[in-house]
């Protein structure tokens, strides 16, 4: 199975950029993160699918919708985040935040990625824009692509 987010359009915390440049910072500093990804929404929920948050050692860094989905989200992450692994969350049920079923795509984020990140980050700086497509055949191991617009002839 194959995702795509485009990444001109995905949000935390407002900035459309600061997620990517927070990864770039993170990675450059040696510290681990795991990037949820909410790749799948059915029912009434506070947040649609491609909503993306950062946990990292310091916790949550953005919102995946809150309430006991986000707590439940962000155990799993923690753990993933201290074996150094990605895999697939689900939930369903009802809380303060809806009701429904969401799966997240908790992807450990290697060093080897940084590079990635950082041409994401500065193209839309440049307002260039692109699309995140995802391999999750494997969720232990997703495979990472930046698809971005061929450059004009």
């Amino acid at each position: 199975m194959t995702l795509s987010t485009d990444h001109t359009s995905a949000q935390v915390s407002g900035a459309r950029e600061e997620l990517e440049n927070t990864i770039v910072r993170i990675q450059e500093l040696g510290e681990p993160c795991v990037l949820l990804t909410l790749i799948l929404t059915q029912g009434a929920v506070a947040r649609k699918a491609g909503t993306r948050a950062l946990y990292t050692l310091q916790g949550l860094q953005g919102t995946l919708g809150g309430g006991l989905f986000e707590a439940r989200t962000s155990e799993q992450a923690e753990i993933l985040l201290q074996k150094k692994e990605s895999g697939l969350f689900s939930y369903a049920g009802h809380d303060d935040t809806g009701r429904g079923k969401r799966e997240v795509l908790c992807e450990f984020l290697h060093a080897g990625l940084t590079d990635l990140f950082r041409l994401a980050a500065r193209n839309l700086t440049e307002g260039i824009p692109g699309v995140w497509e995802i391999d999750i055949t494997d969720p232990a191991a997703p495979k990472r692509t930046l698809l971005l617009p061929k450059p004009p002839a």
